[in-house]
């Protein structure tokens, strides 16, 4: 850890106390049940919701993957000591250097579990209280701040930007791509046959070539319903085929392993879980996982059996999840697909959100860096083509739908 995540350590017990909001820093053995509460709430009054955000994510991440308690939570509080309250949070690592800034800087992604990371910020009074957290909490960020895979439009990410540019601090936006979502309310039957009618004739012919198998069956389970059956059979699932083979799976990993466990029960207890099954003669072949925040979905994980993978039983378990998604998940806006730029899932996802490494400097010299390694990406992708446009330090982005006719601006 470098000097300066210990110097706020050392503070973190009194916390920094400006117009009545205290920073704080906590590691895993600071958080005991008056904490977790105040994250519990903060969770459900978040301006944009995250279930990767989530004390139900992040407490197994912390417990299980982060053996050396790397991860600090720097958390904004409201000062009044009788009626005390989280406004803001964010899981930060320190880091010597990374290819985004050659310099000591934190960084916001817990885990390579992480596919959705920011900050999490209450809405009343959002941009004081992400003023505090950038006011209070920059002096301990070494000389920047990289949040890999966030969000590059929403409205967390415009109030940063505003921030930054009024304190002269540079932001500089690399790997950014469209990343595919769904709305439920837009999904069912009528919308795979009149947008995706040739997923729907596959969908058809797939079903018959499983029902050769037996009787083929689909089902979600949602909240109480998700048992740790349903959770050591996507587990087993998810273990099969080309993840298991390269040791990518969860199950490749006891750490890994346990945290999904843990996870996934804390999210189906709080009916905050989702799991989607395709079975042929009472045999599960396919299996997805899904988590949830406030009315945001996350699709988390999937895995199949590699016997059944001519009849593609991952897509036929998508796009039954598409078909019902109007009634299992009513109470969800958008679903975050976790993918990247390439995805199949944009084939069948029609709403695309700009993703990106946002990078902020935290400090005079820190400015100074990521302004050359900006020029520098800029010249080697001049290099690799001439007619590229640049790169933009602060681009601007839109929500986009693509239906059958790609590029169309969503509200």
């Amino acid at each position: 850890m470098n000097n300066d995540l210990k110097a706020i350590q050392r503070v973190a017990p009194q916390g920094v106390n400006e117009a009545n909001l205290q920073l704080r820093c906590l590691r895993l053995q600071d958080l005991g049940p008056a904490e977790i509460a105040a994250w519990r709430a903060l969770d459900e009054q978040a301006l944009e919701p995250n279930p990767y955000l989530s004390p139900q994510f992040l407490l197994p991440v912390m417990r299980h993957l982060d053996p050396k308690g790397q991860i600090v939570l720097a958390v904004v509080e409201s000062g009044d000591p009788r009626r005390r309250e989280l406004c803001a949070l964010a899981p930060l690592l320190s880091t010597e250097a990374s290819r985004y800034l050659p310099l000591t800087h934190c960084r916001l992604q817990a885990s390579l579990h992480s596919f959705l990371n920011g900050v999490l910020v209450r809405r009343t009074d959002a941009r004081r209280h992400l003023e505090a957290l950038v006011d209070q909490g920059r002096r301990y960020m070494g000389h920047g701040l990289v949040l890999e895979a966030c969000r590059a439009d929403g409205p967390t990410d415009a109030l940063l930007r505003e921030i930054a540019a009024e304190r002269d601090m540079r932001r500089v936006e690399v790997e950014a791509y469209l990343r595919a979502g769904m709305r439920p309310a837009d999904m069912g039957e009528a919308d795979l046959a009149a947008r995706l009618p040739s997923k729907a004739k596959k969908l058809r012919s797939c079903m018959r070539k499983l029902a050769k198998f037996g009787e083929v069956d689909f089902r979600v389970w949602r909240g109480a319903a998700i048992t740790d059956e349903v959770i050591e059979r996507h587990l087993a699932l998810e273990h099969m085929g080309w993840k298991g083979d390269n040791g990518s799976s969860l199950r490749s990993h006891r750490a890994h392993e346990d945290f999904f466990r843990e996870m996934a029960r804390g999210f189906a207890a709080d009916n905050r879980a989702l799991f989607a099954e395709l079975s042929v003669g009472g045999r599960v072949i396919a299996s997805s996982s899904n988590l949830i925040a406030g009315n945001v979905g996350a699709a988390f994980k999937i895995g199949f059996d590699p016997e059944f993978a001519a009849m593609g039983p991952g897509i036929v378990c998508e796009l039954e999840l598409m078909r019902c998604a109007p009634t299992v998940l009513a109470d969800v806006d958008h679903v975050d697909s976790g993918s990247v730029a390439g995805s199949y899932i944009e084939d069948l996802w029609p709403l695309r959100r700009r993703m990106a490494a946002v990078c902020y400097s935290t400090s005079p010299v820190g400015n100074l860096a990521l302004l050359a390694v900006s020029q520098l990406r800029s010249i080697k992708r001049l290099l690799r083509d001439p007619l590229a446009a640049p790169e933009a330090d602060d681009a601007v982005a839109t929500e986009v739908r693509v239906p059958a006719a790609r590029g169309v601006l969503l509200d």
